[in-house]
């Protein structure tokens, strides 16, 4: 929180980043979002519409202004003066449904079109500009089709060998789950973890919370267990292992 130039407060809040309000002045303002996190209405403390606002396929105004609200899609932010999103790594164009510049992880964002959005946008978000949600879903649906329970708090399905990494030691490991005939999206490479320290807390998981597990030394500490590992089966055995003792909270991060 902002005054002018000065910070008042901060916070880190790790659920979401779906704007939910908006302060002016002494003015509160609510945010309603569709399913998908994009603002569509805006409401005073009174409870009127002071704005609305309604974007055709990927993203393209067909009613409104970004001009209280510049949040497009969740993680872009509008420019008004050049129309253009930004989406953290990059920029997006809401007039051609593309971004300006080649995806940063090149055909590690799963689609062979380097400067796409999503293949499907009333389904599918990219808040980094990096299109990992799609990877994210391929291994959610390959868990629940293995049967794997999932716990009842909002959670995150984790890729143990990450997919969108460019650090060397998760590169070697990919390459190893080629040659050796897995999939990083097979449901022996993913583990449920809440979404958030916050999520975790509530719901007295043991589990590491998925917004902290992506360290150097969890990275160095998954390297280390399976790059000396040449059998699948022995592989798959280990990365179970670790699975478990990232839910039971044992595995070092």
């Amino acid at each position: 929180m902002w005054d002018g130039n000065v910070p008042l407060h901060e916070w880190q809040y790790e659920g979401s980043v779906v704007p939910c309000g908006k302060l002016v002045g002494e003015e509160k303002y609510s945010i309603v979002s569709d399913y998908l996190g994009t603002p569509s209405h805006v409401y005073d403390s009174s409870g009127s519409l002071v704005w609305e606002r309604e974007l055709d396929v990927y993203a393209p105004l067909r009613k409104g202004n970004h001009d209280f609200v510049p949040f497009l899609y969740q993680g872009q932010y509008v420019d008004v003066e050049t129309g253009l999103a930004y989406n953290r790594f990059r920029y997006y164009d809401p007039e051609s449904g593309n971004f300006i510049s080649q995806d940063p992880i090149g055909l590690l964002g799963n689609n062979p079109n380097l400067y796409a959005y999503v293949f499907d946008s009333n389904k599918q978000i990219d808040v980094f500009g990096l299109d990992c949600f799609s990877d994210a879903r391929k291994l959610r649906n390959n868990m629940r089709r293995e049967g794997i329970n999932e716990p009842n708090y909002k959670n995150s399905a984790h890729h143990i060998i990450m997919f969108n990494s460019k650090d060397p030691r998760m590169v070697a490991l990919q390459e190893k789950m080629k040659q050796l005939g897995l999939d990083i999206n097979d449901a022996v490479n993913g583990v449920y973890l809440p979404i958030s320290t916050k999520v975790k807390d509530a719901a007295g998981a043991s589990a590491h919370a998925h917004s902290r597990v992506h360290t150097n030394n969890y990275k160095q500490n998954v390297f280390n267990r399976l790059k000396d590992i040449n059998n699948k089966s022995d592989f798959e055995n280990v990365l179970m292992d670790i699975g478990d003792e990232l839910m039971s909270g044992t595995f070092e991060i």
